[in-house]
């Protein structure tokens, strides 16, 4: 059984992780995916040979964590594509200046 399906792309060797998606039921059957992709993704990444970087995404939330967590002990460079933020958010938490 394959966990991932493979692409190369401008050299970037992209992974799809399956074997996470169980539809949005509910708020248990959300988490649980979530999870599923996040332990996948980081177990992979942990051992795959060669690895140069990482890209850490905020959806869903945790992948960013994980993303963090296996550049640390793999010693890669990572870089984070921050999506859904609002310009007002950003300028209520002080984060952005207007």
């Amino acid at each position: 059984m394959t966990t991932s399906s493979e692409l190369t792309l401008a050299e970037v060797k992209v992974r799809r992780l399956s074997l996470h998606s169980f539809g949005k039921d509910s708020i248990k059957v959300r988490l649980l995916a979530q999870t599923l992709l996040l332990l996948l993704g980081m177990f992979q990444a942990l051992f795959m040979p060669g690895l140069r970087g990482m890209m850490g995404s905020t959806s869903p939330p945790a992948c960013g964590i994980g993303g963090a967590i296996v550049s640390l002990l793999r010693r890669v460079p990572i870089k984070f594509w921050v999506m859904d933020v609002n310009p007002d958010q950003l300028g209520g938490a002080t984060v952005a200046k207007h």
